[in-house]
Parts: structure tokens; sequence; C-alpha cells
């Protein structure tokens, strides 16, 4: 059970990454296109 509940833990933060990543990647180039217009 506790093997399973890291797998799992493991799983999230891995996506939460790369969530966090693909933000970081594509996010701040439409922040700054904003800021110009």
């Amino acid at each position: 059970m506790f093997s399973e509940t890291g797998s799992v833990f493991k799983r999230l933060v891995f996506g939460f990454m790369t969530n966090y990543i693909n933000d970081k990647l594509w996010r701040p180039p439409s922040l700054l296109k904003r800021n110009i217009d």
C-alpha cells in the first residue's frame, strides 16, 4: 500500500512539474506581448 501511494505521489509531482515547466515556457511570451501592447 505504501509503495502504491508513493508511485501515485511521484506521478502527481511529475505531472505538476511538467505543467509548471510548460507554463514557464509558454506563458511569458504572451505576457510580454500583452505588456508591449
